[in-house]
């Protein structure tokens, strides 16, 4: 792949669902992470304040965050980010697996629910033909 765009495309041509495609990639290039995952990745993107983009979606919308986010908070089940511009509650108990993933040049970190279908994904954020942030590399190995 020369671009991260290019990935949706070739999952739809082999027919694979976006799972399995994590699973059948080649080494090195996706890394299965626990679900639990998440809070680290949310708690530490907050400390050191380095900027995140989450995409969530449904069959009909997608949300976009782009930016740093403050407030990170379990509650039940459930784990949050409470800042005034950006609100995101995931139900912890309903992801089943994470993938941090190479593509392009570009790291993400995926996490999907029991039924095999995509919550949310996370990237640094970066300038457009830059490299993306050693931050956000360095987070996403460490999990």
């Amino acid at each position: 792949m020369t671009d991260v765009h290019q990935f949706n495309r070739i999952v739809s041509e082999f027919k694979l669902t976006r799972e399995q495609a994590m699973r059948l990639a080649p080494d090195g290039v996706v890394q299965k992470v626990a679900p639990q995952s998440l809070r680290k990745l949310l708690d530490e993107a907050a400390r050191q304040q380095l900027p995140i983009m989450a995409f969530l979606g449904n069959g009909a919308v997608t949300q976009i965050f782009s930016g740093k986010i403050g407030k990170t908070a379990a509650s039940g089940d459930w784990y949050n980010v409470l800042d005034p511009d950006f609100n995101l509650h995931i139900r912890e108990t309903a992801l089943k697996n994470g993938y941090v993933v190479q593509r392009a040049g570009v790291t993400s970190v995926e996490f999907f629910d029991k039924n095999g279908d995509l919550v949310v994904t996370f990237f640094g954020v970066r300038e457009r033909a830059k490299p993306q942030p050693q931050a956000w590399i360095d987070l996403t190995r460490s999990l």
